[in-house]
């Protein structure tokens, strides 16, 4: 059952991006580079907190667009002469991501759950649906994932993150 769900994760990757928000760069002083946190995809908006330690982020503090780059391998560069930096700051990184496959039962799935089970039970072996009498529910698995979920698109902003 395990490598079914994750089959239909899989069959899901590239149409459905998830939301990611991530806290955990913080400001280092003349330091303009730093690694993009694991799971984005893209990037649409980087936020500097107002002051230190609070974690307060507002519009008003969104680094502009033209003041940042993604760079290879999975970097983002803050321009200098562009944006000034104060040590001790953290950035709000807000983008969007793959899901990835489970890998243990507390794993959190963000893809529409009830078409991932029906997706899951369509790709089951033959021998399993058969042997449990599970012909009845199979038609109605193949039936429910011929209704695609409504598509995550790329946000009209997001930055593709290099590899």
């Amino acid at each position: 059952m395990d490598k079914a769900i994750n089959l239909s994760i899989e069959s899901l990757k590239e149409d459905y991006l998830i939301d990611k928000i991530d806290e955990t760069i913080t400001l280092v002083a003349d330091v303009y580079e730093y690694t993009v946190p694991s799971g984005f995809n893209y990037i649409h908006k980087i936020t500097t907190e107002k002051t230190s330690d609070t974690g307060t982020f507002r519009e008003s503090y969104e680094i502009d667009q033209r003041a940042w780059d993604l760079i290879s391998p999975r970097t983002l560069k803050l321009k200098y002469g562009y944006y000034g930096i104060t040590a001790g700051k953290d950035l709000r990184i807000e983008g969007q991501g793959v899901q990835n496959i489970l890998t243990s039962d507390t794993d959190v799935c963000n893809l529409p759950p009830e078409w991932i089970v029906q997706k899951a039970i369509t790709l089951l072996p033959q021998n399993k649906i058969q042997s449990n009498d599970l012909d009845r529910t199979l038609a109605v698995a193949v039936t429910w994932v011929e209704r695609h979920p409504i598509a995550m698109r790329q946000n009209p902003w997001g930055r593709r993150v290099i590899e």
